[in-house]
C-alpha cells in the first residue's frame, strides 16, 4: 500500500488559499473578438482603398470594374456603404475596452489599439475630400 509522504514545509498548521487568482496567459479564446474588429476594420479599409482611391487617383480611363476582379466587386460598393459603420463601430468598441481599464492582455491591449488606430484612419479617409471625390467618382 503506497502511503502520502509529507513535504518538509507543509506541517500540519499550512493551509491553502482557494480565493488566490490564478494567473494565466492569454488565450486565443479571450483574443476572438479583438481579432474579429480587427479584421474586419482592415478589410473594409483595404477594399475601400484598392478599389475606390487607387483607382480614383490612378485613373486613365479604365473603370474600377473593369480592372478589379468580378469577386470583389460587390464587397467593394458594400464598403461604400458600411466603412463607416464597421470602422467606427469598431474603433468605439475597442476604444472603450481600452479606457475601461479591464483585465486586458498585453497582446489583447495591442489589437485593441490597431482597431482604435485603423478604424480612426479609415474614418478619416472615407471622409477626406478625396475620399468622398472617390465615392462619388464610382457612383458616376
Amino acid at each position: 500500500m503506497l502511503g502520502a509522504v509529507p513535504s518538509l514545509g507543509a506541517t500540519a498548521t499550512t493551509s491553502v488559499d482557494d480565493r488566490a487568482p490564478v494567473p494565466r496567459t492569454a488565450q486565443v479564446s479571450d483574443l476572438r473578438p479583438d481579432l474579429v474588429r480587427l479584421a474586419l476594420v482592415v478589410a473594409v479599409d483595404a477594399l475601400f482603398v484598392v478599389g475606390v482611391l487607387l483607382p480614383y487617383l490612378t485613373y486613365d480611363g479604365v473603370l474600377a470594374d473593369q480592372w478589379l476582379p468580378s469577386v470583389l466587386v460587390v464587397p467593394l460598393f458594400l464598403t461604400l456603404f458600411f466603412l463607416p459603420w464597421v470602422t467606427f463601430g469598431s474603433a468605439a468598441v475597442s476604444g472603450y475596452r481600452l479606457w475601461r481599464g479591464g483585465p486586458l492582455s498585453p497582446v489583447s491591449r495591442a489589437v485593441c489599439l490597431s482597431v482604435v488606430v485603423l478604424g480612426a484612419a479609415g474614418f478619416v479617409t472615407y471622409f477626406s475630400p478625396w475620399g468622398m471625390d472617390a465615392i462619388r467618382w464610382l457612383m458616376d
